[in-house]
């Protein structure tokens, strides 16, 4: 598989909003198809967006994402996101305040 980079940077702009697209579009079908499970909204949030960045087409993309490190960035920043969109969550009363409410934790190697 051969990748232009020059391409790529001159189109990060598209690039960049495809990604994001993308990943709110899958974070709220897989938290709708969760919440049809009977979960509650935080965790069908939390599924969606623990899987949004896995898909087919990133199978293909994976040997050069990480030959430049991109993954070791992408996968922490989404996961660091997490207890914000939580909180986000909280405010616009999508689910309520847990009293023993336990904090999302992630550990990358």
């Amino acid at each position: 598989m051969l990748i232009n980079v020059h391409f790529l940077w001159n189109h990060v702009d598209i690039l960049l909003a495809a990604v994001i697209l993308v990943i709110t579009i899958k974070t709220f079908i897989v938290s709708i198809v969760v919440k049809g499970f009977g979960y509650n909204n935080k965790t069908s949030l939390l599924v969606g967006m623990s899987l949004a960045q896995i898909g087919e087409f990133a199978f293909v993309l994976l040997s050069r994402a990480s030959s430049i490190h991109l993954i070791e960035v992408t996968t922490p920043l989404l996961f660091k996101m997490i207890p914000a969109v939580v909180h986000l969550g909280v405010l616009l009363r999508w689910f309520s305040v847990d009293s023993n409410q336990v904090e999302v934790h992630v550990h990358l190697n």
